[in-house]
């Protein structure tokens, strides 16, 4: 229609830019990968990821940047699975170079798993902050899926207005599209989570990189506790475990070990509880000092590694 304005809102217009950026990337890449050449085509991700990476928009739509950054490194990590390229010509390439400044990890599926299971949790941070600050503002539940339903009419309605060749001039404003993502959102599952977890964990196992799989199975199993599911959370913490016991990294292994005493204590499995109780009790923590930057939110339900800490188990 003459004298309609066609310019998108700030959010729909931020999310049709970094759609149409997407569908640009997965195109470039896919030829680069294609042709095997790998190094180009990880220049180019990391010179999409930080471009757009920076693009946030509005702080109470931010979960949808997150959302969308996850999903870049997941199609990312696919694309390079499913390339030519074998993990022995990676290997053969210098890395960290003036002509190749980029990290051999970068060049591998698991790296970026792990990266989209990490936007996709702050996603969730993000939504779960989203939806109750709508509801605290709103005083109504309920509301998002009656604008949801909305949306969904209106999308009818423009969807029969071009089969009918019928005019339709109905623009959704920025709040009916943020509306819309909500009710979206609330389908978000931390299964989602643990999914791209579990492929990372695979794949770096694969490779017999050990560590960073214990990594990823020691997320899984904070992931795992968080919903509840405290049998597969103790299989992962418990394959943890083995590897920082190995290892001697007495503060990684006592975390482990306050998610398995618990994982017991839940399950009701008074042996076990004591056994992990025990070698907390035993573990060599010389001094509080040297947890002063410990993140002390990131080692529950254990608590800090500290003498005073492990005084109160025994």
């Amino acid at each position: 229609m003459m004298g309609t304005s066609t310019r998108l809102p700030a959010i729909q217009r931020l999310v049709e830019i970094k759609t149409v950026a997407e569908q640009l990337h997965f195109k470039i890449s896919t030829l680069l990968l294609h042709g095997g050449k790998i190094i180009e085509a990880v220049k180019w991700f990391r010179q999409h990821s930080a471009s757009y990476g920076k693009l946030v928009g509005v702080p109470e739509a931010i979960f949808l940047h997150w959302e969308w950054m996850s999903r870049q490194f997941l199609v990312f990590s696919e694309l390079l699975e499913m390339s030519s390229v074998t993990i022995q010509s990676i290997s053969s390439l210098a890395f960290g170079t003036a002509d190749n400044p980029l990290t051999e990890w970068e060049c591998i599926p698991a790296y970026h798993y792990q990266l989209a299971a990490h936007y996709l949790k702050e996603k969730r941070s993000c939504l779960e902050l989203a939806l109750l600050m709508t509801e605290i503002a709103d005083e109504i539940d309920g509301t998002a899926d009656l604008w949801y339903l909305l949306f969904m009419w209106d999308n009818s309605l423009d969807y029969l207005s071009k089969e009918m060749h019928l005019p339709c001039n109905r623009n959704l404003t920025d709040e009916e599209y943020f509306r819309y993502a909500l009710a979206e959102g609330k389908r978000f599952q931390d299964s989602e989570i643990i999914a791209l977890l579990k492929k990372s964990f695979e794949s770096f196992s694969n490779l017999k990189i050990q560590r960073m799989a214990s990594l990823c199975g020691f997320l899984m199993g904070r992931e795992y506790f968080a919903v509840g599911d405290f049998r597969n959370a103790k299989l992962q913490f418990d394959n943890v475990a083995n590897l920082y016991r190995q290892e001697g990294w007495v503060t990684l292994l006592w975390e482990v070990l306050g998610y398995l005493r618990e994982c017991s204590r839940r399950h009701g499995s008074v042996k076990d509880f004591i056994e992990y109780s025990l070698e907390m009790a035993a573990m060599p923590i010389s001094s509080d000092e040297n947890v002063q930057s410990f993140n002390f939110k990131e080692c529950d339900p254990a608590g800090p590694p500290t003498i005073q800490q492990r005084e109160i188990i025994n």
